[in-house]
């Protein structure tokens, strides 16, 4: 029964590839054996998560390059991601990566960490493997797809990068662009090889976050605006406004260059931190419900930061936090 409530729930959410160029299972596993990943994108830097958008167009052709389309959008927005994907433009050969669906449907937060397996069968679906670099974006240039981004990571695959403004950016660059209209999303016609193994310290539970709160063992990033953070602002899924005892303001969009779709250069994004006081404590990030807080994570990164040390992310974040009794909620500047 659960295998077909997965089979559903990937027919009605995902657009496979318009192009796939599988290989072999006899050639993957020798290499695999050899430690060894088939046609791999020598070109992409290697030590940023962060690619451009004339990267991306110089390996968009080669069969081991994936690129996904993560955009989602806050609830009070009345956007749909899925819809704008399939009305188009898109990047040619993009899938659909739906956060909502690719989710814990157990849980009444939105969009939770899936299992691994659920993970696994999404992703091969979209006919992706283990040995593939998947370049991340989303419709707002830097938004959600970090938590794509995060979530990958998070289920111990290394080859995943984030194009730099998303979708934005490589219009505005004058890339080559999709703009047919898909009326429905298609059956699978090749399914990927992949692993997926969940690195459970890259996420942090409302347990654990009580009792970092509580021993201040860690510095915590709060991804929220201003405003929501103070408690200024009401929260937009009617959690009590406010924050964390102990927790810093970093608004997402501070790592973010002025025009608001790029991350901050890695000179710039130095001085934004500095004035966080990070020091060796360990770093949780988190923020309404688990997706911007992917972006501080992201830039976090981008500064050498790679460690779940580091990337860690309160996957409830504001949505548990805020609804669930017990949890202090303060309200103001941070102390």
């Amino acid at each position: 029964e659960k295998a077909n409530s997965t089979a559903k729930m990937i027919r009605l959410s995902l657009l496979l590839p318009l192009s796939s160029r599988p290989i072999s299972t006899s050639v993957r596993s020798r290499l695999s054996a050899r430690g060894l990943r088939p046609f791999s994108s020598s070109s992409l830097n290697r030590d940023s998560a962060l690619v451009s958008p004339e990267d991306l167009d110089r390996i968009l052709s080669e069969s081991t390059t994936k690129v996904i389309d993560a955009s989602w959008h806050m609830p009070n927005t009345n956007r749909n991601g899925l819809q704008e994907f399939l009305k188009g433009p898109r990047i040619p050969g993009a899938s659909f990566f739906d956060i909502d669906v690719v989710s814990d449907q157990t849980s009444d937060l939105p969009h939770m960490l899936p299992s691994a397996e659920e993970f696994r069968k999404y992703v091969a679906y979209l006919g992706m493997s283990s040995s593939d670099d998947i370049v991340v974006y989303d419709s707002l240039g830097m938004f959600s797809a970090p938590r794509v981004w995060w979530m990958f990571k998070f289920f111990s695959h290394a080859n995943v990068y984030v194009l730099n403004g998303g979708l934005p950016a490589w219009m505005k660059t004058g890339k080559s662009i999709d703009e047919s209209t898909l009326e429905k999303v298609k059956d699978p016609v090749h399914r990927g090889e992949f692993q997926a193994t969940a690195d459970t310290h890259y996420v942090v539970g409302i347990d654990e976050m009580k009792e970092l709160v509580s021993e201040k063992g860690a510095v915590i990033l709060d991804a929220r605006s201003t405003a929501r953070f103070t408690g200024e602002a009401p929260d937009p899924r009617g959690a009590r406004a406010g924050h964390m005892p102990g927790a810093s303001s970093l608004p997402f969009t501070n790592v973010l260059n002025e025009d608001g779709i790029s991350m901050k250069s890695r000179e710039d994004l130095h001085e934004v931190f500095k004035m966080m006081k990070i020091g060796d404590k360990r770093i949780v990030s988190s923020c309404g419900s688990g997706v911007t807080a992917c972006v501080v994570a992201l830039a976090l990164h981008e500064l050498g930061h790679k460690g779940w040390q580091n990337l860690a992310i309160y996957d409830g974040s504001w949505a548990e936090w805020g609804a669930t009794e017990g949890c202090e909620v303060v309200t103001g500047k941070e102390e």
